[in-house]
């Protein structure tokens, strides 16, 4: 205020800075501060001794100070929602990364495993069995339990590429 006061105040060529201060302000800190600010220069500018509410530029930068605040506020509630989305966006990466990992180590540790070691103890069973029935019963599910493995393992491979890219 001290610059802009000095090089002519309403009509100084660095009245612009005020602008910026308003979108900062409103950017950082909530609308009553903007709001307060506005009128904080409005103010100061008014009861200036060089003020002329009659003259044109006077008046005229005064008016702008009041029309900017909508737009600074706007700004700055934008770039408080882009802030929150982007809080939002890494929360839920962070969610589904555990996820995947929930779902590999289930597939990893308990599916795959249990489904081999069902795969091994038919392979050793299906040859002994005597009974045409039942071996045909163990050889179906036989090939269930390997195609069930197999989808396990592309479901597996899946993850881990939609969660690489």
């Amino acid at each position: 205020l001290l610059l802009i006061t000095e090089t002519g105040s309403l009509t100084s060529p660095f009245f612009f800075l005020c602008y910026f201060l308003l979108f900062a302000v409103a950017m950082l800190y909530e609308i009553e501060a903007t709001l307060v600010l506005t009128g904080t220069f409005i103010l100061y500018f008014l009861f200036l001794p060089g003020t002329s509410l009659s003259d044109f530029a006077h008046l005229s930068q005064l008016v702008a100070l009041v029309m900017i605040t909508p737009l600074a506020i706007l700004t700055g509630h934008q770039y408080e929602a882009s802030l929150e989305q982007k809080v939002l966006t890494k929360s839920l990466s962070r969610h589904l990364l555990h996820e995947e990992s929930d779902v590999l180590l289930f597939l990893s540790l308990n599916l795959k495993r249990t489904l081999l070691s069902s795969l091994d103890s038919l392979s050793v069973l299906i040859p002994q069995t005597r009974v045409r029935d039942l071996r045909q019963s163990l050889t179906t599910l036989y090939s269930d339990l390997k195609t069930l493995y197999r989808s396990a393992d592309e479901l597996q491979q899946v993850i881990d590429r939609e969660t690489d890219r």
